[in-house]
């Protein structure tokens, strides 16, 4: 009996053991499951605030009704009310919610910190521009001229005039003029109205921002206000090709203009990208690391406070977008620039593809390097090419046949249609030119590696946008890469389109 007794008292014991080691395995795999959907070669789509806002399962993203959904770019544009498992976005400047939310937590209570963009600073912000639209708080804006560039000049120049407008506290707004598309062709505004400009802007104030100033493109004389501009009211901040941004990474930015902070409206125009040395600047420096937003992340954050691509971009993209949200897959992504005569025109021939895959032979025994490299045994491989040249992209196909994921259709139009194809400057062309280029860019952000043109913000501008790390490849024509030596963001980052050029 007392050996049955002691056996029976044990039980429970072991009972309790059994249940105990259950709960810590179930633990286990929550924060290991979450954290997979983080890992930066391997999350399926892009994560920002704590949340997956794009391409969470991306499949399924559909418009929730056809009457809501856009054209195909090409068409107008629309907004339209979009529905999947990352939630709904209903267009009218709410949060947008996401089933990842759930999981960043989950990965917060596992002790691991993610570095990812947090929604108090967005939110404080967006207060903070409705209040200005609306005139219940001084006029403080920061308006930023469209500049006669393609979107990566563009874009780069607008994320960093966003966050000088949220450090010096200025509502923010794109002016568009002319043929030049405007940012809401392929972006809905998500969280704060920035796609119009203040009513009232006199024009003498807006036409020295612009590139083409007194009928000369590029013009290089005086741009300083005539008389008929009240200077206590607006001050001007012309980045159009400038040399010598260092001021971004030395100056307090809160105080902008620094000389007259208090003035109601900064006008400005950009085509070259500070969001990484902005996020690192000593008098800031602290204040994005409080808030979520290392220097690595401060494009991709900067971005999806602007903009969440419209229905056009979705409906069109979705064929490549489904393919890439194949966790399982190792993705490569190829960004190969062959220069802006491809806009003028190609002829589609053996010798024209013989000499685009002869351009782009680097690239490819790159993407090789890293498959090899990272494939692991029975893996699928999928190399996403990007480039200007539709002919590379037949001739890319043709050569490596299935694991290619490309538009072998598409023949792109630069957005600065008068100097780059000037029969191409009616409005839906103007549109779908922006809906593909930004279409494009955030497809190329949903591979694990980027293999992007050195002398090109394009490629890297969709890196920045993936909240991936170490997984960046940086050449020209004919040079080698070492598929084990990534280049850092902060190598990458920062100058002409966003990069720094290497010499």
């Amino acid at each position: 009996m007392p050996a049955v007794a002691a056996k029976t008292t044990g039980q429970p014991g072991r009972v309790w053991l059994v249940v105990l080691t259950s709960l810590t395995t179930v633990f286990l795999v929550w924060c290991l499951d979450a954290l997979f959907e983080f890992l930066p070669h391997r999350s399926p789509g892009i994560d920002i605030y704590g949340n997956r806002t794009l391409l969470h399962r991306v499949g399924t993203f559909a418009a929730a009704k056809s009457s809501d959904a856009a054209p195909v770019p090409g068409g107008a544009s629309s907004g339209g009310k979009l529905s999947g498992s990352s939630g709904t976005f209903d267009g009218s400047g709410g949060t947008l919610n996401s089933s990842a939310a759930a999981r960043y937590d989950n990965m917060t209570r596992c002790g691991v910190r993610i570095r990812r963009c947090r929604n108090d600073w967005l939110h404080e912000y967006s207060r903070l521009h409705a209040d200005i639209a609306a005139g219940r708080a001084p006029p403080r804006w920061l308006v930023s001229v469209a500049v006669e560039a393609g979107l990566a000049d563009r874009l780069t120049g607008m994320v960093t005039q966003l966050w000088l407008a949220v450090l010096s506290r200025r509502a923010i707004a794109a002016l568009t003029y002319g043929d030049l598309p405007g940012f809401g062709a392929a972006c809905d505004a998500p969280h704060f109205d920035w796609l119009q400009p203040p009513p009232g802007l006199p024009p003498d104030a807006v036409d020295p921002l612009k590139y083409t100033y007194r009928g000369v493109r590029g013009y290089g004389g005086d741009r300083s206000y005539p008389p008929t501009v009240n200077g206590s009211e607006y001050h001007p901040l012309y980045m159009i090709n400038a040399g010598d941004l260092k001021w971004m990474e030395t100056t307090n930015l809160s105080r902008l203009p620094e000389k007259r902070p208090e003035t109601p409206y900064v006008i400005s125009s950009s085509n070259r990208g500070r969001s990484y040395a902005i996020a690192n600047n000593p008098y800031h420096k602290a204040t994005f690391a409080e808030r979520g937003v290392p220097p690595d992340d401060a494009f991709m954050c900067g971005f999806f406070w602007l903009c969440w691509p419209n229905a056009a971009v979705q409906a069109y993209y979705q064929q490549f977008w489904e393919p890439l949200s194949d966790r399982a897959a190792l993705k490569i992504g190829l960004q190969i620039r062959t220069g802006d005569g491809v806009f003028r025109g190609e002829a589609v021939s053996d010798a024209a593809k013989a000499a685009a895959l002869a351009r782009g032979a680097s690239y490819f025994e790159c993407a090789q390097g890293v498959e090899d490299l990272h494939k692991l045994p029975g893996q699928r491989v999928i190399w996403f090419i990007n480039s200007d040249s539709v002919v590379l992209r037949i001739a890319a196909k043709e050569k490596y046949g299935d694991k290619v994921l490309t538009d072998t259709a598409l023949k792109m139009v630069h957005p600065d249609c008068k100097g780059q194809n000037p029969g191409a400057c009616g409005q839906s062309s103007m549109d779908a030119s922006f809906q593909h280029s930004l279409g494009s860019m955030i497809t190329f952000a949903l591979v694990d590696y980027h293999v992007v043109t050195v002398d090109s913000g394009f490629g890297r501008l969709g890196s920045y946008m993936s909240g991936r790390w170490g997984n960046d490849y940086e050449l020209r024509p004919g040079e080698k890469c070492d598929p084990k030596a990534p280049l850092p963001k902060s190598t990458t980052n920062n100058y002409f389109a966003g990069v720094r050029k290497r010499a």
